[in-house]
């Protein structure tokens, strides 16, 4: 009569080690595209270092699985990519300051993650397939954007 407490002991145990080996995986891939992201920014800074125009850098908002991406001088941006450890997905956040209208804008999206045999990659909601190196332009372009 006990067999069924064990089974369902043994996959609950199971389902559990499942979600945080891709936990693992998920924040892998986000600290993946903060390095792909600090690249684009060292890039980005080389050519246009004037002070206006250069991004400040990439900063942890937790050990891993989140970052934040930020220019403090005028116009102020900054994008903040976070994982969803229940979702598997990658929350974006980009606020920007518009000048000319004197106030601050912000857009939301996320990148899903998908299984891959490496680890994850990265997805578009839209299904399309992005590497690094494009969801770091992604996430670089509202920043650029705003600094004109």
């Amino acid at each position: 009569m006990a067999d069924w407490i064990e089974l369902r002991s043994a996959e609950i145990n199971s389902e559990k080690a499942e979600l945080e080996k891709k936990q693992v995986w998920g924040a892998e891939a986000v600290d993946k595209l903060e390095s792909a992201v600090r690249r684009d920014i060292a890039k980005w800074n080389d050519l246009n270092p004037g002070y206006r125009r250069r991004i400040d850098g990439v900063k942890k908002l937790m050990r891993t699985g989140a970052f934040r991406v930020y220019k403090t001088s005028f116009p102020t941006a900054m994008v903040d990519a976070v994982l969803d450890p229940e979702s598997l997905c990658v929350m974006v956040e980009a606020t920007t300051a518009r000048p000319r209208e004197q106030k601050t804008h912000t857009q939301s999206g996320q990148l899903m993650l998908t299984a891959e045999k490496n680890g994850f990659g990265l997805r578009l909601d839209t299904g399309r397939a992005l590497s690094f190196a494009e969801a770091s332009q992604m996430l670089l372009e509202p920043i650029i954007e705003s600094i004109g």
